[in-house]
């Protein structure tokens, strides 16, 4: 068994890296875990990651696993990085998943790459007050240019729901990108009421 704090997957280790696991020689169990392309079955995966990992960063997907299923896996995460925006895209109830399956009230920070504009406002703000710790950091990054005019309209929408300035330090900030740091809005949430003292 080997305990890892930290594991890089690339084409140039992932044979080996998987050889030794199939076997059975070493046992991983990694806590941050960075994987340049993940194109590896959930049973692998599975032998990677569990509630001991904390970080996962996923720089592009040519898997057939889903979002709920590196939830599932990983049940204690607190950070989550994933670049890919056609397969995020794709995964419909990413959101809903990572609302269902994560743990525990210790989420840190999300960078999401998406294609889809929206998403539903009410479970991410929900993820936040119920499984993120005071002041997690969320950003959803849009890059395709053709989508500006939605992608301001559904900024318009978030500013219907959600504080766009903050007025204490206890609170968790939301920002939407658009094509980089050009275009970008804030928006922040407090996990409790000012007048409801200590928690």
């Amino acid at each position: 068994m080997v305990v890892i704090r930290y594991l890089g997957i690339y084409d140039t280790n992932k044979e080996i890296i998987f050889k030794a696991m199939t076997s059975k020689k070493v046992f991983y169990k990694v806590r941050i875990l960075n994987i340049g392309t993940l194109n590896i079955s959930v049973q692998e995966l599975s032998q990677i990651i569990g509630s001991y990992t904390k970080e996962i960063s996923i720089e592009k997907m040519n898997s057939e696993i889903t979002f709920a299923e590196i939830i599932r896996n990983a049940p204690n995460i607190e950070v989550l990085k994933i670049f890919h925006n056609t397969w995020i895209s794709k995964q419909t109830t990413w959101l809903e998943d990572l609302y269902k399956y994560k743990e525990g009230k210790n989420f840190r920070e999300l960078l999401i790459y998406l294609n889809n504009i929206e998403f539903d406002i009410e479970t991410l703000e929900k993820f936040v007050k119920t499984k993120s710790i005071n002041q997690v950091f969320i950003r959803i990054r849009y890059e395709n240019k053709e989508k500006q005019k939605a992608y301001h309209q559904f900024v318009d929408k978030m500013s219907k729901s959600f504080n766009s300035s903050p007025d204490d330090d206890g609170i968790s900030n939301i920002r939407l990108e658009f094509d980089g740091i050009k275009d970008y809005k804030c928006f922040y949430i407090r996990h409790r009421n000012k007048n409801d003292g200590p928690p």
